[in-house]
């Protein structure tokens, strides 16, 4: 899994004037590697053109998928929170101070289909959301989640994605222009798990 910090570059000038909030918690995701399941579109999710992605593999395959997916999701975590850029740090310090590498990673993968036509227009997450990763399930290279302050659009390639903290510098929207379905596993981490988290470690519980 390869995590690689998506950034914007400005004059000095925008620099002095916008300060920290020219520091984006986006992050593109490359070689997400998963174990193949067998997918079909099930019932409408919220909107009129996206759809609910039903898992037709046998428990274990589904199993074993998730395993993969919530080690590579915990190294994400583990790399951001270590890092050594230092105006990153202050921002993911003026965001959640020292609790967001203690966050729980919760198994509430959601599988989603979006049709052609589908959109979704410019907006940040609720305030109970703290961080969202996406990752395509196949080829969707006809559109992806494109952040709008920062001018990027994340990728379309199967196993790669996108992984970002909710802020109000991550506003961004999707707009599918593809023949086909859109087929994308979507993870929210939220406010109970950042509680959750920081409980477990303080308890030594673990995670």
């Amino acid at each position: 899994m390869i995590l690689t910090h998506i950034k914007k570059d400005y004059t000095q000038e925008q620099m002095d004037n916008s300060g920290l909030l020219s520091v984006f918690p986006v992050w593109q995701v490359d070689d997400f590697n998963l174990p193949e399941l067998d997918f079909v579109k099930g019932e409408t999710k919220g909107y009129p053109k996206r759809h609910h992605l039903d898992i037709r593999s046998d428990p274990g395959q589904t199993n074993d998928f998730c395993e993969q997916w919530i080690k590579q999701y915990k190294k994400i975590i583990s790399e951001i929170s270590d890092t050594q850029d230092q105006d990153l740090l202050v921002l993911l310090d003026q965001i959640w101070k020292d609790q967001f590498k203690n966050v729980y990673v919760n198994e509430e993968i959601e599988f989603t289909c979006d049709i052609p036509g589908f959109q979704m227009g410019i907006h940040f997450d609720n305030r109970n959301v703290v961080a969202v990763l996406i990752i395509n399930l196949k080829d969707n290279l006809e559109g992806s989640t494109y952040f709008d302050q920062l001018d990027y659009t994340a990728p379309g390639k199967k196993h790669s994605g996108v992984f970002f903290l909710n802020h109000n510098n991550t506003t961004h929207s999707i707009d599918w222009q593809g023949q086909t379905d859109r087929w994308i596993g979507y993870h929210t981490l939220t406010i109970g798990d950042i509680e959750r988290g920081n409980i477990d470690a303080n308890t030594n519980t673990g995670r």
